[in-house]
């Protein structure tokens, strides 16, 4: 049984969801944010507090950086801040920022926004069993013509010197997309995991703790995704907590890392997206667009789930 009741964290009215397991914090005022969800009886927590420890008003198209850059959120109608189809996209997106209309339902808490820069709805109800968070996702085009979107997850993961990077089943290469004097120039290809970066010599880019220091990069997987899941693996709890989706629905899967080059944090991302790579308008450039039809609604889901090693189902992951 999941208990559903409103508190407040750091300041904000939250939403809180505790099984006997797992405990999440939502904050409907900044974009729903994830705030927290932790594992009770290790006491691992997935997520940092905000940057600087409050959560300040956040105004329109504002840019990510500049903000609490903690927590789960989503990025939609884009990752990068472009233009498409004579409309104007900020950083991040639009849905980060806004404050959401959200109730609870039942054992559940339902949230919904209307962007302002394309004419779309995103709903997202959120309900907690044991150890697995559920985010059902529905996004509505409010219009008569096609819109062009890209939605992708953007949790900000807390990242560990000993943290392990799992990436799905069959994932066999990499492709940057952010340059770096480790992982190269956008669209340099390395193999999964055991990979030769510009350094010449062999790296395990699944420890994703070790990577050069107070640096980031960013990649996706290459080619179609035979699982839709991927991991962080936490050796010294025996703990694994993986972020789980329909590849049918969410063929893309990014991950970018901080070793302290974004504001000096340690951070790592897992982003299950619709569309390759970081904006809608390089997604058509490159013919992987997302488009959702006049009147047309799509779902999806994606789901958190803290799980023992000895629980894990490994076929799901490439070692």
């Amino acid at each position: 049984m999941t208990r559903v009741s409103e508190a407040e964290h750091c300041g904000l009215r939250a939403f809180v969801l505790e099984s006997a397991t797992s405990k999440a914090v939502l904050l409907p005022s900044h974009g729903f944010n994830l705030a927290g969800f932790s594992h009770l009886p290790s006491g691992r927590e997935a997520f940092d507090p905000p940057h600087g420890g409050t959560y300040a008003e956040i105004p329109a198209n504002a840019p990510f950086s500049k903000f609490h850059t903690s927590g789960c959120d989503d990025m939609l109608p884009t990752i990068d801040a472009c233009a498409i189809d004579g409309a104007a996209l900020p950083d991040h997106g639009e849905v980060w920022s806004r404050e959401w209309n959200a109730a609870a339902e039942g054992e559940a808490v339902a949230g919904n926004v209307e962007l302002r820069c394309l004419p779309l709805r995103l709903e997202k109800r959120v309900r907690l069993d044991g150890n697995e968070l559920s985010m059902e996702y529905r996004l509505s085009n409010l219009s008569d013509k096609p819109r062009t979107y890209l939605w992708a997850l953007h949790p900000l993961f807390r990242l560990e010197d000993d943290t392990l990077l799992r990436l799905p089943h069959g994932t066999g290469r990499i492709v940057n997309v952010h340059p770096s004097d480790f992982l190269g120039e956008p669209g340099d290809i390395h193999p999964w995991p055991l990979a030769a970066p510009v350094y010449d010599q062999e790296f395990d880019l699944s420890q994703a703790g070790k990577y050069p220091a107070g640096k980031d990069f960013k990649f996706y997987v290459k080619g179609g995704l035979f699982r839709g899941s991927a991991a962080l693996e936490f050796p010294r709890d025996h703990l694994f907590l993986e972020v789980a989706f329909d590849p049918g629905k969410l063929p893309w899967l990014g991950v970018w890392i901080s070793t302290g080059g974004f504001r000096n944090s340690r951070l790592i991302a897992i982003e299950p997206a619709s569309a390759f790579c970081d904006s809608p308008a390089d997604a058509r450039s490159r013919n992987t667009e997302a488009v959702l039809g006049p009147r047309e609604t799509r779902e999806w889901t994606v789901a958190l789930r803290w799980t023992q090693r000895e629980k894990l189902v490994k076929n799901d992951y490439a070692w």
